[in-house]
């Protein structure tokens, strides 16, 4: 967001700022989240007892619709209005590989969608709060978007309604680490993979394990915790691995978070069509948000990359 792009921090260190540096750029709802108390290292659940095959409850995580459209009703801009700084970077990366047709997962409100559209990208948002997606309408119309934004209503445990290779690209910011079991994932990305084109591309971010409030709240099972209302699925090495597969792994990196004290990785997949030119390469280096740089065979992470 303008004025307040925040550096990418090294792996295993949270983002710090104090003064009025931490609060520049911020939503209110940022600030007021910021003034809470932080979890404790003696708040945190034991890890081992939380598996990537556990069971959660499906009853507690439907209810996280109407959580979300009760959080987004009556508020334009619940998350601001500036696009987040992980939209920008997609943004560059679509523009540079020629893509227009993008699918947008989890769209929210519109602040990413709008910054696509304004960059000359044709978007289709998905997002399965109803208020959402009536504030995103009334936004793409007023700003002369109707023709560049198609907006649906989806939830995306369910399969995806387009036929097979209809985009060019997909992203989601903050959508696959929600109430979504392993399960859900991986079958969001198999739907993913089938709606892209050949060499299409994958990008989304992701809370980590990293994160200062992994393991506190509520344990809903599957590395799934419940902090402020919100159930939050943090990514572990392993979960960013399985979702890879099928696809081939350009990046994964720390990202800018829009909150303090959270740990977020934006990771870009290819998907692998035959008929995609293939170029030999590793991913690119870069600080990851577990620790090392990031190098190593494309499609794979490297074990020298440090996991909680």
């Amino acid at each position: 967001m303008p004025g307040a792009k925040r550096q990418r921090s090294a792996c295993g260190e949270h983002l710090k700022a104090s003064g009025m540096e931490a609060t520049i750029g911020l939503t209110e709802e940022s600030r007021r989240y910021m003034a809470e108390p932080k979890p404790t290292e003696g708040a945190r659940t034991d890890p081992e007892q939380t598996t990537i095959d556990a069971h959660a409850d499906r009853e507690v995580l439907n209810r996280q619709r109407e959580h979300w459209t009760t959080t987004f009703d009556g508020r334009a801009d619940r998350f601001g209005a500036d696009p987040s700084e992980p939209a920008r970077e997609a943004t560059s990366l679509f523009l540079a590989e020629g893509k227009q047709e993008l699918l947008e997962l989890g769209a929210g409100q519109g602040r990413d969608t709008l910054y696509f559209a304004r960059s000359g990208l044709r978007v289709h948002a998905l997002d399965y709060a109803d208020s959402a997606l009536e504030a995103l309408r009334a936004k793409a119309h007023a700003a002369g978007f109707a023709d560049a934004i198609t907006v649906s209503q989806q939830d995306v445990r369910e399969p995806l309604p387009f036929a097979d290779r209809s985009f060019d690209a997909c992203y989601s910011h903050m959508l696959l680490c929600m109430a979504l079991t392993t399960q859900d994932l991986e079958a969001l990305a198999a739907e993913v993979q089938r709606v892209l084109r050949p060499g299409g591309l994958h990008v989304y971010t992701a809370r980590t394990t990293d994160d200062a409030h992994y393991g506190t709240g509520i344990a809903r099972g599957d590395d799934m915790y419940e902090v402020g209302g919100f159930i939050v699925h943090f990514f572990s090495r392993p979960l960013v691995e399985r979702l890879s597969r099928g696809y081939e792994l350009l990046d994964v990196a720390a990202a800018a978070p829009d909150l303090l004290d959270t740990s977020l990785c934006s990771i870009s997949l290819r998907e692998k069509g035959l008929s995609w030119q293939r170029r030999t390469h590793s991913p690119r280096v870069t600080s990851s948000p577990w620790g090392h740089s990031l190098r190593g065979s494309a499609g794979a992470l490297p074990a020298s990359v440090r996991w909680r």
